[in-house]
């Protein structure tokens, strides 16, 4: 759903094809808007610069509240089972706009009370390409990224 929802976060960069008169467009994003379905309901609003904030309620009734930068990586993640958040150390101002080929790196240390603040992490994007995605009976053209995120010891990719 992660990977779903930075999907839709990039169309708001592109030019959108919509269908119908009430799907979010770049225009419109910055105001907000909801996205559900049968387990899910996502709240997304802009904040300060590129922070994006979103609610998410899962049929659980768990929720999550995460920042992230132009929708595109987690800044922070907050809820009753996880506290996350990272302090990038690159210029996070050239990251966007992406175009199809573009790669970024981005240094970032991990906070929080069990992480160790001098362990230097490096989150790669890389535009593979572009696609459409279609949500209900809205359309847009979004781009697909690989994330790689790496440390000195190990390397996990999302």
């Amino acid at each position: 759903m992660k990977s779903r929802l930075a999907s839709l976060f990039i169309a708001a960069l592109l030019p959108v094809a919509a269908h119908a008169a009430d799907c979010p467009s770049a225009d419109t994003a910055g105001k907000g808007f909801v996205l559900e379905n049968s387990g899910a309901r996502s709240e997304f609003s802009t904040a300060e610069g590129q922070i994006v904030k979103s609610v998410n309620h899962f049929s659980d009734s768990s929720q999550q509240t995460v920042f992230s930068f132009a929708g595109l990586f987690d800044l922070a993640r907050f809820s009753k089972s996880e506290q996350y958040a990272m302090h990038p150390l690159s210029d996070l101002s050239r990251v966007v706009p992406l175009k199809k080929g573009t790669r970024a790196n981005i240094a970032f240390v991990q906070l929080g009370p069990d992480e160790l603040a001098d362990t230097r992490w490096n989150l790669e994007l890389t535009v593979a390409g572009q696609e459409t995605f279609s949500l209900g009976e809205c359309k847009y053209k979004v781009l697909r990224i690989k994330q790689v995120t790496k440390n000195a010891t190990s390397r996990s990719t999302s």
